[in-house]
């Protein structure tokens, strides 16, 4: 969440000025891509010990959903970052479109994290929750 939280904080302009986008992302992204091993490593594991209490719940499927939409955009920015470094540097950084997304992408693992801690109360979605239902 650290190294995430950084990338989006150069895109909005709030730190680490000093460096390009490329350079914090060079500096940051291993840390995000090593976060992501270790989330879905103990993901997998949680799975594995408890299945019926992970699969059968609203949040989880919720929470896998965000992290696949997060991991998409995380995997685009790093492309055309790579393709494009000095358009993003001019132009691109300063758009309110490209500020909005990292806020949103931000609030999603902010989600991410909830519903991290929601699967284990899963009942508060109601309805929804196919666990109630089982």
């Amino acid at each position: 969440m650290g190294s995430v939280f950084m990338i989006y904080l150069r895109i909005l302009g709030w730190a680490g000025m000093d460096q390009t986008l490329r350079q914090t992302t060079i500096r940051f992204g291993p840390w995000l891509t090593g976060g992501l091993s270790l989330m879905l490593v103990t993901g997998i594991l949680m799975v594995i010990g408890e299945p019926v209490r992970e699969l059968v719940t609203f949040s989880f499927w919720l929470k896998m959903f965000l992290v696949a939409v997060s991991t998409l955009i995380a995997a685009a920015f790093q492309i055309t970052l790579r393709k494009h470094e000095q358009l993003w540097e001019e132009t691109l950084v300063n758009r309110k479109s490209i500020k909005g997304l990292a806020i949103a992408t931000f609030l999603i693992w902010v989600c991410i994290i909830i519903l991290g801690r929601l699967i284990a109360y899963d009942h508060v979605w109601g309805p929804w929750s196919p666990a109630t239902k089982a």
